[in-house]
């Protein structure tokens, strides 16, 4: 699914095009905000930014619950469209060989780990400067995971505009004077103040 943010309004899609088509600023699950055309997100026929478009029949594994982690974290070690790139793939964190184009692997694994699929918890790496492989991460709760970063004194973004609410647990966006939103995920949270800033 992928959330319509703004209409662009219609222009030619190629240099070769003949007729104009209505475009949409839109934001995938996994956070990359992309250019869609309109007819294509309202038909359904653009699910994503392209990153599902791996063919389900490889693994079978498209609806399982850790499919989508597995998706994200590949995005924000290897792509620089990616929201938290700059946190992950820029910073040379990476994925090891053996999960990076095999879902079953790194699925197989984490589902093994203590607290696998506990309400509450997530993947985190045991190591803040290391990289997505065996024996460097674990099922974590939203507060160790904060006590895991790399501003864990002080909870601060580092992000003009973002600041961390401990009332709510959330990033909260603030600009011009009022409340942009509330985030679970600072990514999230800069994704937000990017699009108002750029809207």
């Amino acid at each position: 699914m992928v959330e319509v943010i703004e209409d662009l309004g219609t222009r030619y899609p190629t240099s070769n095009s003949k007729k104009k088509k209505r475009f949409y600023k839109c934001r995938c699950e996994c956070g990359i905000v992309f250019e869609a055309i309109a007819e294509n997100v309202k038909a359904g026929s653009t699910t994503s930014c392209g990153c599902l478009r791996r063919k389900p029949e490889t693994h079978g594994l498209t609806k399982h619950p850790y499919y989508k982690k597995w998706v994200a974290m590949r995005l924000r070690c290897t792509s620089p469209k990616a929201p938290s790139y700059k946190d992950y793939g820029a910073r040379g964190i990476s994925v090891c060989k053996q999960w990076l184009d095999d879902p079953t692997a790194y699925i197989t694994y984490v589902g093994k780990l203590v607290n696998a699929g506990v309400d509450g918890y997530s993947i985190d790496r045991i190591d803040n400067d290391g990289n997505y492989e065996p024996g460097n991460v674990k099922w974590s709760t939203k507060s160790e995971q904060m006590t895991n970063t790399r501003r864990k004194a002080a909870k601060l973004s580092g992000e003009p505009h973002i600041t961390w609410y401990a009332k709510t647990d959330k990033w909260r966006v603030r600009l011009d004077g009022k409340q942009i939103g509330s985030f679970t995920d600072l990514p999230d949270a800069v994704e937000a103040r990017d699009s108002y800033m750029v809207g």
